[in-house]
């Protein structure tokens, strides 16, 4: 007892371990990154808190470049909207700071406000005229807004690191400069470490069956990669196996990485999207006519499956002088959306209204405007229900040819059904389906064209195409170069220069596809008898 009394008095008294009272706990001190997030959050409610814009003004250069190094461990973590909190305050505190805004814009971009980081971007240059950083994080925000031809300048002055080289070929691409995009995606290539996306696309521009070095150079990248990140090479490798005649490896290569694709959706994704549209086709019973305003484009939709030659329509259209290409866009997705849960007059002039001035902006001057959103096959009856103006062009093709194309296309975004071979024909049986359901209810507002046809003979096909649209012919559409509008599909490539016959690369793979084949049968005989039929005409026209 006397002893405990005399530790304590040791520890307490005046020459004890800790004189006087017991000291506070120090709070650890906060990072530059907390700073500029808990700073960020303060304006974001009180503008005009002088404390909080204060401590952002005082961040060090050495603090701020913590700030962004942290900010970058959050959206490699894929935390963009966290890499943001921290960035923007930065950014717009410090309009100097080269690393800080360039980083805030490129976060903006991938965080759907690219329109918000270009005002950023132009504070950030007025300070640092030209700076490449700056200069392609703007060609970033200007590529997500589809203003493509501001984007290639911005993009090419950049830094020419693997990320920028590579959305420069993309946004090439889009343009319809291919060489240009095949220079700029091999420049990206050759840099260390350059990731599976640049061989990806760079593999669609390149003939390895002639281009051996770039076939070694993307083995040794493929092997240089752990495997947990080799998607994307392989999907590249398969394409280069199959220039070089190794159909079963280029398939091998091919269901191993749609496997993984489709293994990581969400669950439940394929089923919500039947039942949506299974709700789609109950739509167009539930409205009714709005005449168009005299000053309304007239709606050209075209549909049909991913890969069926929509893109190929599409330009054909875009080269007449009265036509703008609307690309895909999700403008009747969005005007539709709302009937999902109401109906009758005033809904029908509720989504008339919001999908024609959806149009009327992407049509400018042009009295007709496309729109080739593959979705919109399942839309489509309210579009042509509510818009007496609107005309289909319902693109076909070979059930085979467009199921494999389908199969080895990497879409990015979009089309998770289409990467197994069941879920495809399903898709494709559902959108056959949908527009027989239209053509039967709009003869004359509905126009098949089938791809095989439209390749043997473009002269003829392009001139119905034209007079069903209510448009003059003109010898642009029927021109046989790689003219024609900005191109943003997963066909950049395929729809550009002349209308050719192509080559039917699924019969290699038969074999392989016959699970696909057994499932599409009826499908297969109802197009191969069109195009029986087609060919006996061709062979008794004078």
């Amino acid at each position: 007892m006397v002893r405990r009394g005399r530790r304590q008095a040791k520890r307490q008294g005046p020459g004890g371990w800790q004189a006087g009272p017991p000291r506070p706990r120090q709070a650890p001190a906060e990072s530059a990154a907390e700073t500029a997030r808990r700073c960020g959050s303060i304006l974001a409610r009180d503008p005009a808190n002088s404390h909080a814009a204060a401590a952002l003004a005082s961040l060090t250069g050495a603090a701020r470049a913590e700030a962004c190094a942290a900010a970058a461990r959050l959206a490699g973590t894929g935390d963009a909207a966290g890499a943001l909190a921290v960035l923007q305050p930065l950014a717009r505190a410090h309009p100097g700071d080269v690393a800080a805004n360039a980083m805030a814009m490129r976060a903006l971009a991938v965080t759907g406000r690219a329109a918000a980081a270009l005002p950023l971007g132009d504070a950030a240059l007025a300070l640092n005229p030209g700076a490449p950083e700056l200069r392609a994080a703007q060609g970033v925000a200007l590529y997500r807004l589809g203003r493509f031809a501001e984007a290639e300048p911005a993009l090419a002055a950049g830094p020419g690191d693997a990320d920028t080289l590579n959305l420069l070929g993309r946004c090439r691409e889009v343009l319809g400069d291919l060489a240009g995009a095949e220079v700029a995606l091999r420049r990206a290539a050759a840099l260390p470490g350059a990731a599976g996306q640049v061989w990806h696309n760079l593999a669609a521009h390149v003939d390895f069956a002639r281009d051996t070095a770039c076939y070694e150079a993307l083995q040794a990248a493929r092997a240089a990669t752990p495997p947990a990140g080799r998607l994307l090479f392989d999907l590249a490798l398969s394409k280069a196996e199959g220039d070089r005649g190794a159909d079963e490896e280029s398939f091998a290569l091919l269901a191993r990485a749609n496997a993984a694709i489709a293994a990581a959706r969400p669950a439940g994704m394929l089923a919500a999207r039947r039942a949506k549209i299974a709700a789609a086709a109950e739509l167009p019973a539930r409205l009714c006519p709005v005449p168009a305003p005299a000053e309304a484009p007239r709606a050209v939709l075209i549909l049909g499956m991913p890969r069926s030659g929509t893109s190929l329509a599409e330009q054909i259209l875009a080269r007449h002088p009265g036509v703008a290409a609307g690309g895909e866009t999700d403008a009747l997705e969005r005007a539709v959306t709302p009937l999902f849960s109401a109906s009758g007059p005033g809904a029908s002039a509720q989504m008339a209204t919001s999908y024609r001035a959806a149009l009327r902006r992407l049509a400018g001057e042009h009295g007709t405007v496309t729109d080739k959103m593959p979705a919109n096959a399942y839309l489509a009856g309210a579009a042509l229900v509510a818009l007496p103006e609107a005309r289909a062009i319902w693109m076909r093709r070979h059930p085979m040819a467009t199921g494999f194309s389908c199969f080895r296309t990497h879409f990015g975004q979009g089309q998770a059904w289409s990467y197994r071979l069941e879920e495809i024909a399903a898709e494709f049986r559902a959108t056959e389906a949908a527009m027989a359901r239209w053509q039967a209810a709009f003869p004359d507002r509905v126009l098949e064209v089938v791809l095989e046809r439209l390749a043997a003979d473009p002269q003829a096909e392009i001139a119905r195409m034209l007079e069903f649209c209510g448009l003059d012919p003109d010898p642009a559409c029927f021109a046989a170069d790689e003219s024609g509008a900005a191109l943003h599909t997963a066909s950049a490539l395929a729809a550009r220069g002349p209308v050719r016959p192509r080559e039917e690369v699924w019969r290699r793979h038969a074999a392989r596809l016959a699970p696909l084949a057994a499932l599409l049968e009826e499908e297969i005989r109802a197009h191969e008898a069109r195009l029986c039929k087609t060919r006996k005409a061709a062979a008794e026209r004078p």
